[in-house]
């Protein structure tokens, strides 16, 4: 299911990308590595602070070969239901808020990267800038990141605030006494592989 998930959502991510803006001669297609990526979510509620993390995602960017300040536009997609706070009950309420079996992926549609550095180097500060949607509801969304070149490829460190009310999600609470507050916290790394022709 994880490398059914991977293959069906990078090959249709990178059908996206490379048919939504002009093209360069040297057009490079980048993949998240899932093994070596990693996304992690938390929120409060009234008695303590939870964590999570999702368990499937699949990425792809387009860019230039080799130049990791062009990267220029991409796609993130999570299965909803692979989103895990090691609890089974907190499990089954979060999956009901999102709705998980009418709406089983959350997508974010990079549309612009802005904040390269002046020139080229192994690091840099970039934000990325796109529509994620959630359920049925879209939002704008900007997200700082680092990008750093490796010998592996493109890593990206970067975090991002989220309000459950932007997306007109109602947190769950139990009893009526024990709420999830409004705001989610996620933080990411990401390794985009060149793809190989």
């Amino acid at each position: 299911m994880n490398q059914t998930f991977s293959r069906c959502l990078g090959a249709m991510a990178a059908l996206t990308v490379l048919t939504a803006g002009p093209a360069w001669c040297d057009e490079a297609v980048y993949h998240i590595d899932p093994a070596q990526s990693r996304i992690e979510f938390s929120f409060r509620s009234t008695l303590h602070k939870v964590e999570g993390e999702v368990h499937r995602f699949a990425g792809t960017f387009a860019g230039r070969s080799g130049l990791m300040n062009h990267i220029r536009e991409g796609e993130v997609i999570v299965d909803t239901e692979s989103l895990d706070t090691f609890h089974p009950k907190r499990n089954q309420n979060m999956l009901a808020m999102f709705d998980s079996t009418e709406y089983p992926r959350i997508r974010y549609r990079i549309t612009e990267v802005i904040g390269v550095p002046a020139v080229d180097g192994p690091e840099g500060r970039i934000t990325l800038k796109g529509v994620l949607t959630i359920r049925d509801r879209e939002q704008p969304i900007e997200i700082p990141a680092d990008i750093t070149e490796t010998e592996e490829g493109l890593r990206l460190n970067g975090s991002v605030d989220l309000s459950l009310k932007d997306f007109d999600l109602k947190p769950p609470s139990v009893a009526m006494v024990i709420r999830v507050f409004d705001a989610v916290h996620i933080d990411f790394t990401a390794l985009l592989k060149e793809q190989q022709t």
